[in-house]
């Protein structure tokens, strides 16, 4: 490869990118484990960051006033949207997110829920997400403050997302800007055509279509941000720095400091984004010269804080205690779909879409679309959660990275019309996914008020937000949970 191995680095819009992930880390650590572990998990992580920040780029990130702007007002309007912000109805998954959010607000960290059969019980998930507004909020006005800070934290996500692909776009005029976030905004399979073939109904106006295959689910962005923001962010961000270096390659350092911090958002994300991260630091590399940059300390030092985080995500699981929950992730393991159920889910999903793009010669793809295309192949032939949720998350990389393929295509005019136009018609089927999910934003609903109740009072103790810390490992290495009063 021709570029400087400088190049390979972070530059400080992608810094910032991974700083807004690897923050909530800090609190997490000296306010869940006992401090010696917390110390040195903390100068493991310096060990990173040091390299990281002493071999960053200094390039300004190119993107002026006006165009901040316009990010950060697209951002702030697609946010408030999804009724996080306030005003709108939420989701019914906000239901059990708010508990958590309101919990971690006005509780004592680490929050726990009093004793339970062999040890006591303890909020136990992957809470990137909400720490720094439940920390702030607890800070300032209560839970209604730590509300809007979600909010607000949100949208300084999307922004971030925004502004590494407007800036790695090859134009940045205000019509080349607006198709881009336009594409964004939009993107998602062709679920309305599955919806008609699979119910022989139109869906009423605000359904929710993209169950039309009842075991599998690749969302759209729109569903992410509405649904499951702690998903997505940390797949955006991270499908948004492979993409800037996929010529180039990126280093192992600052690709380990990145996956550390996603997979304290979302395991399962990490699932999707690890092997793109992995093939990005490949790139430019002969695989001797990746081996030494893997052993390297900054990189190694990833190792023991990725560890602690898996230890963490995973320890008490009592699934006697959530039978329905059991029973459902049973009958995901076990669905009774047929092979040519899975043949249309891949087409309309995603296939048909990836065909268009192939009409310009399977030579002419970059790596990216093909590594995307391999993870939407291979994710629903695997199992795991009561709604089959390692598809839907780690689904969100690879399908994010197709989008961007797609725009890329699209901006560069490699297309012949006749695909060009099939494409397009694709992208706005796929329209209606999203137009759906904003059209129930509009319709009446509830905005799940703080109504006083702790997430155990409301729907007990789910297996993948509390664990039972029982005599072991954990139980010596985290601080006792403080009981919510």
């Amino acid at each position: 490869m021709s570029e400087a191995p400088a190049d390979r680095e972070f530059d400080r819009l992608e810094l910032a990118a991974a700083a807004y992930l690897l923050l909530p880390l800090v609190p997490f650590l000296w306010s869940w484990w006992r401090w010696p572990v917390a110390v040195v998990a903390t100068a493991l992580l310096l060990v990173n960051v040091r390299v990281v920040l002493g071999r960053c780029r200094r390039e300004p990130p190119g993107l002026g006033m006006g165009l901040w702007a316009m990010l950060t007002a697209v951002a702030l309007l697609w946010v408030a949207s999804s009724g996080v912000l306030g005003g709108l109805p939420l989701n019914d998954d906000w239901s059990v997110r708010m508990r958590v959010l309101r919990d971690l607000t006005v509780g004592t960290w680490p929050v726990g829920y009093g004793a339970a059969t062999g040890g006591d019980t303890m909020l136990r998930f992957s809470m990137g997400y909400y720490l720094v507004p439940a920390g702030l909020g607890a800070l300032t006005g209560g839970v209604e403050a730590a509300r809007q800070l979600l909010g607000l934290w949100t949208a300084l996500g999307v922004v971030l997302a925004f502004a590494l692909l407007v800036q790695a776009s090859p134009s940045r005029r205000p019509a080349a800007v607006a198709g881009l976030l336009s594409l964004f905004v939009l993107f998602s399979g062709m679920d309305l055509l599955g919806f008609l073939l699979g119910r022989a109904s139109t869906p009423s106006l605000g359904e929710h279509i993209e169950w039309w295959t009842p075991w599998l689910q690749y969302s759209s962005q729109t569903t992410l941000l509405f649904w499951v923001p702690n998903h997505a962010l940390p797949a955006w961000l991270g499908v948004a720095v492979v993409w800037r270096h996929r010529h180039i390659g990126l280093a192992l350092a600052p690709a380990a400091l990145l996956l550390t911090a996603a997979a304290f958002w979302s395991p399962l994300a990490c699932v999707g984004l690890t092997p793109l991260l992995a093939r990005a630091t490949a790139r430019g590399r002969s695989a001797a010269a990746w081996l030494r940059e893997l052993t390297r300390p900054a990189v190694l030092a990833a190792v023991p804080v990725l560890a602690l985080l898996a230890v963490f995500v995973s320890f008490g699981i009592v699934v006697e205690t959530v039978p329905a929950d059991r029973q459902a992730l049973a009958s995901v393991a076990t669905p009774s779909a047929r092979w040519h159920e899975w043949l249309v889910f891949e087409l309309l999903e995603w296939g048909l879409l990836a065909a268009a793009l192939l009409s310009a010669g399977w030579r002419r793809q970059g790596w990216t679309f093909w590594a995307a295309c391999a993870l939407l192949v291979v994710l629903p032939l695997l199992r795991f959660g009561p709604g089959n949720d390692l598809v839907m998350r780690a689904g969100i990389a690879p399908v994010t990275l197709l989008m961007l393929c797609t725009m890329d295509a699209l901006q560069e005019g490699r297309l012949a019309p006749r695909w060009r136009a099939f494409a397009l018609v694709v992208l706005l089927l796929g329209c209606a996914t999203p137009a759906q999910e904003l059209i129930r934003q509009s319709q009446p609903g509830a905005r799940w008020p703080d109504d006083g109740r702790s997430l155990a009072d409301a729907v007990g103790q789910p297996w993948h937000y509390v664990g039972v810390l029982r005599p072991g490992m954990p139980g010596v290495a985290l601080k006792p949970p403080v009981v919510l009063r």
